[in-house]
């Protein structure tokens, strides 16, 4: 979990301590099948998800199956978290997986940040999750439609009830310029979805540093 509801760490580091920064590694694997994935995820040290990535009329375009964990390095230290990257990779590959994605986010203020979106080598997501009842997906699907939003599902995780399920938001902007102006982008998708009387959940912001085949939820991207 990186940023989450928009809090961000005030606790300075011991005078000769670099300040570390969270890492959030996904990743993503040729399709596999639900349980043995995730038991292998849990052998190796990952947090599995299976997303069912929809259109923003219900209808499933993949599902982006991936294990994540998360690590901490110091600014200018980013092979610490590339080596723990490779170790969880290679052992997914022991377990017969094949590795289609790996994804590395991070924090919006990491100093590295203001450098990527100047050479345009990354770009800010943010993930609202809320809970809501099947019948009312069509106004989620809506919401999403006028703020720019893709839809998705963690089979993984389940719902309060029967009815009810957790649905994700996702917001990626390869443009923005800033944090802060990324930011507004996510103010607006909260303030729909609290007018409309659905309850965020959670969410988070941050960056993606680096995503080694952007083409691979394209589809999800750019289907409507």
């Amino acid at each position: 979990m990186l940023l989450t509801n928009g809090d961000i760490p005030t606790t300075v580091p011991k005078a000769g301590t670099p300040q570390e920064y969270p890492y959030e590694i996904h990743l993503s694997v040729r399709y596999a099948e639900p349980n043995m994935f995730r038991t292998a995820c849990h052998l190796i040290g990952l947090k599995p998800l299976f997303l069912d990535l929809q259109t923003r009329t219900g209808t499933t375009v993949m599902r982006d199956v991936m294990g994540t964990f998360a690590a901490k390095a110091p600014a200018g230290q980013f092979e610490i978290v590339a080596t723990q990257a490779e170790q969880k990779m290679y052992a997914l590959y022991d377990y017969g997986f094949t590795l289609v994605r790996t994804k590395v986010e991070t924090v919006p203020w990491h100093p590295d940040v203001p450098f990527c979106i100047e050479e345009g080598r990354g770009y800010f997501e943010a993930h609202v999750q809320v809970f809501v009842q099947e019948a009312l997906m069509p106004e989620i699907r809506q919401i999403a439609k006028e703020q720019g939003a893709h839809i998705s599902r963690n089979i993984f995780k389940a719902g309060p009830s029967p009815d009810v399920n957790i649905y994700m938001l996702t917001l990626r902007n390869y443009t923005s310029p800033s944090a802060q102006s990324f930011a507004s982008q996510v103010d607006l998708l909260l303030n729909a979805l609290t007018e409309d009387g659905f309850g965020v959940r959670k969410y988070e912001v941050e960056y993606c540093i680096l995503d080694t085949n952007h083409t691979h939820d394209a589809e999800w991207l750019m289907r409507p």
